[in-house]
C-alpha cells in the first residue's frame, strides 16, 4: 500500500469531516463577530463557525449540499486507494465530479435567489451573496434575460452540472417517471370506461392508431364499385 497515498487520504478525510461538522452544526447566532468568541454553538468552535458562516453567506442554503458532494467524491477517491473492493476513481474523474458539483451548487444558489425572496432565517439569504448578485441586485443575468429566460438558462446549467457531478443521466431518471405516470393514467381511463359500460352507457370506440400508416386507412374504405362492361359494337349495315 502506498504510504504517501494513505497519509494524504487520512488528512483529507479529517479535513472533510471538519468541514461537514462545521456546516451541520451551524447556527445563525454564530454569525461573524470580531474578535472570535470564546464559545460558540458550533461543534468545531469559532474556526468552524466562521468557516460555515463564510460558505453559507456566499452560497446560501445550497452550501450544505456542497459540503456533502465534496466530502462524498473526495472520500471515494481516498478510500478507493485503500480498499481493493471499491471501484477506483482516477484524478480526471474526480476533477470532473468536483467541477460539476461546484457549478451545480452555484446554479442552485441562483435558482434559490430567483425563486425564494424570503428566508425563515433573516440573517441567511436563500441564494447567498452570489445568488443575490447574479439575479436580484444588481442582477446581471435577469437584466439581460428577464426572469423566465434566467430560469431556463439556470435550469439548463443545473441539469448539465448534475450529470457531471453524479455521472447519472437525467433522461434515465425521467423515463421511469414518465412511464409510471402513463401506466397510472391508462389504468384510471380503463376503470372509468368499464364503470360507464356497467351503468349501461355505450362503450367508447377505440380511436384509430395513427401510427399504422396509410395502409390501415385505405383498408377501412369501402371496396370500389365494379365498372360497367363496355357496350357491344353495332352490326354492320347491309349493302344497298
Amino acid at each position: 500500500m502506498n504510504k504517501k497515498r494513505e497519509f494524504l487520504a487520512l488528512a483529507l478525510m479529517a479535513a472533510l469531516l471538519f468541514l461537514l461538522s462545521s456546516l451541520l452544526s451551524f447556527h445563525p447566532g454564530d454569525l461573524r463577530s470580531h474578535p472570535l468568541p470564546k464559545s460558540t454553538g458550533n461543534l468545531c468552535g469559532p474556526v468552524g463557525a466562521h468557516l460555515a458562516d463564510l460558505l453559507i453567506s456566499f452560497l446560501g442554503w445550497p452550501a450544505w449540499l456542497l459540503g456533502l458532494f465534496v466530502s462524498f467524491w473526495c472520500g471515494w477517491w481516498a478510500l478507493s486507494g485503500l480498499w481493493k473492493g471499491m471501484k477506483p476513481l482516477d484524478g480526471k474523474t474526480l476533477g470532473m465530479r468536483l467541477t460539476g458539483s461546484v457549478f451545480l451548487i452555484l446554479s442552485l444558489s441562483a435558482l434559490m435567489a430567483l425563486t425564494f425572496r424570503h428566508s425563515p432565517w433573516k440573517q441567511i439569504l436563500p441564494g447567498g451573496v452570489f445568488g443575490q448578485w447574479l439575479v436580484v441586485k444588481p442582477g446581471y443575468l435577469t437584466h439581460m434575460l428577464n426572469g423566465w429566460g434566467s430560469f431556463l438558462v439556470l435550469a439548463l446549467v443545473f441539469a448539465l452540472s448534475f450529470v457531471l457531478a453524479t455521472g447519472l443521466s437525467m433522461l434515465a431518471l425521467l423515463i421511469p417517471a414518465v412511464r409510471t405516470t402513463q401506466e397510472r393514467l391508462q389504468a384510471v381511463l380503463d376503470r372509468w370506461m368499464s364503470r360507464g359500460t356497467e351503468m349501461g352507457k355505450p362503450k367508447l370506440a377505440a380511436l384509430p392508431n395513427v401510427m399504422e400508416g396509410p395502409r390501415a386507412a385505405v383498408s377501412a374504405l369501402p371496396p370500389p364499385k365494379p365498372k360497367a362492361p363496355p357496350p357491344e359494337p353495332l352490326p354492320p349495315a347491309p349493302p344497298p
